[in-house]
């Protein structure tokens, strides 16, 4: 089956005061209208547009919205939403479904995405989203001059349904059915798969998946209660979950930290507090290493002022990031990680797999790395063909040196899946440009991550104490069965232990392999192992980026 795609090139920025525009993915004309101060309840209205957005017989591309206010110069907090009160704007048609409870008793954000089949620019205007302020202990009268910030981040649904991990025992410790090392392993809903594998790390405890009743993780066939032994929760990719459609950007990391603390910001600054105008908050000098682009506008005052963070190439992949980065992004935003087994889903998809294949369903590809002219994003690679990226690769043209492109570079309104170097379910960059961290289904604390279930989403709070900024979602943990604390120990899902990295380039002439869909990289032997590299908050690599996901829907 020949499928067109149908991409737009950019993601997210936010909405301060009324007005936002972020290349292909828009928030404007914000308001507050239509107060009920008996229930305490306001309505926020904006107009929401992205180019390319698509719906097709197969699946389709949204929006996850959400909102931060404060009130006065206070500190930025997440907007709880009411899952009634909410309305449909004008133009493209389209739903709106707010996001379930979290385990903070917070409603974080919305998805919307069109009803009706199609491919083209959504434009909706007059959307309302009601923000249930009594909650969050604001006054009516606060609340109707409470400054906000609405953002949006391009999202891809990944349908419910039967799918298969790794292939013909190919790829650096991929996944295989245990009972025969040369075939994938069929996940489906209706019964426990084959034991689950892995070629070339040794024993490390055979499991069970099922795509409803979860992992069993003691391999006798049913499901318990205990953790990490079996884990009903965890993200095994059968049901329905959205991805976002590209990598965390620059522009979208920015937006974070400027609604962060002083303090909260220093944490996730990847040279630590720097405070100095127009120097780059990874190396504190005027230089922009290996194309991070995110520097000191305005400098803050600690603890008390927050600095505020600008970068000239927004909708160019974020390197630098460590796993907590990830996470504690994942958590204000209303997000979560996602499992190495959500990562092949969305990559493969319902297809039988293939030896050797790329995200994009084929076993060669084109590497890119010249690029068109000024890098403002329009800009696109000039070499005939080409559907990926290396992040090692020195660019020729632009702005050159050594890192990411700007993400979903290699599509166009008429790209099929192999010349935007797509998944199947039209996401972006599974294979190539910056590399991807995933919870590890092989060690003990990445078997406890309970991601699947709407509790343990982000509530769009970090931490204020300790090592502040950080996530705090109960059960992100390695005690998964009803901690909820973060701990520091490198067990903690959120401090890195069970990661594993995934669209990984190395060399192309050296490291083939490092793409493949089926590539597993930095896992680890056994499953109590960890990875150090990823323990300690302050070892950042600028190769590193990050890509989240939401479920909680079903």
């Amino acid at each position: 089956m020949k499928r067109m795609y149908y991409f737009s090139s950019a993601l997210v920025l936010m909405l301060i005061a009324n007005f936002s525009f972020a290349n292909f993915i828009n928030v404007q004309n914000t308001t507050l209208t239509g107060q009920n101060t008996t229930t305490q309840q306001i309505q926020v209205q904006f107009d929401l547009s992205w180019n390319n957005s698509w719906r097709d017989s197969i699946n389709y591309d949204g929006a996850w919205v959400f909102v931060k206010y404060r009130i006065g110069t206070g500190t930025w907090t997440h907007a709880n939403l009411d899952t009634l009160n909410f309305l449909v704007g004008t133009g493209t048609a389209h739903a709106i479904r707010v996001a379930p409870l979290t385990n903070t008793a917070i409603r974080p954000g919305a998805m919307i995405w069109r009803t009706s089949g199609g491919s083209g620019t959504f434009n909706a205007t007059g959307i309302q989203l009601s923000w249930r302020y009594g909650n969050q202990g604001v006054t009516n009268t606060d609340a109707l001059t409470a400054q906000l910030r609405v953002f949006a981040i391009e999202m891809v649904y990944i349908p419910q349904g039967n799918y298969f991990l790794g292939s013909a025992n190919t790829g650096n410790n991929n996944f295989y059915n245990g009972t025969n090392s040369a075939q994938a392993l069929q996940i489906t809903g209706t019964g426990f798969s084959n034991t689950l594998a892995s070629n070339g790390i040794g024993s490390w405890g055979q499991i069970r998946l099922h795509g409803v009743q979860g992992m069993d993780g003691n391999n006798d066939g049913s499901m318990a209660t205990g953790y990490p032994t079996d884990n009903p929760d965890y993200p095994i990719g059968w049901r329905a979950f959205w991805i976002m459609k590209y990598e965390i950007s620059q522009g979208q990391y920015a937006d974070f930290l400027n609604t962060l603390t002083y303090l909260q910001q220093t944490t996730r600054f990847p040279g630590g507090d720097i405070n100095t105008v127009n120097n780059n908050i990874q190396n504190n000098s005027t230089t922009d290493p290996n194309r991070y682009t995110l520097r000191i506008g305005t400098a803050g005052v600690n603890p008390g002022t927050p600095r505020v963070v600008i970068t000239v190439r927004p909708d160019r992949g974020c390197g630098f990031l460590s796993w907590p980065d990830g996470c504690a992004y994942a958590d204000w935003a209303g997000l979560r990680m996602m499992s190495e087994l959500e990562y092949e889903k969305a990559g493969r998809g319902f297809l039988n797999a293939v030896a050797n294949e790329y995200a994009w369903g084929t076993t060669t590809g084109v590497l890119g790395n010249t690029l068109s002219g000024t890098e403002n994003g329009t800009e696109t690679v000039t070499e005939a063909g080409a559907n990926f990226s290396n992040v090692q690769s020195t660019r020729s043209g632009g702005d050159g040196n050594t890192g990411p492109l700007r993400v979903g570079i290699h599509a166009t309104a008429t790209s099929t899946r192999t010349q935007a170097g797509s998944s199947y379910f039209g996401v972006m960059d599974m294979t190539g440009n910056l590399w991807e961290m995933y919870v590890n289904i092989q060690h003990n604390n990445g078997r406890t991550y309970r991601g699947d279930h709407a509790l343990w989403h982000g509530d769009g709070t970090l931490t204020t104490a300790g090592t502040v900024g950080s996530a705090n979602v109960a059960n992100w943990t390695g005690n998964a069965a009803g901690g909820t604390n973060v701990t520091t120990t490198p067990t903690d899902v959120t401090q890195g232990g069970g990661v594993s990295v995934r669209g990984n380039n190395n060399s192309w002439a050296n490291g083939t392999d490092d793409y493949r869909l089926t590539h597993r990289w930095q896992t680890g032997t056994g499953t109590a192992a960890t990875i150090t590299s990823y323990t300690d908050m302050n070892i950042r690599d600028y190769r590193y980026g990050q890509r989240l996901g939401r479920s909680g829907f079903h």
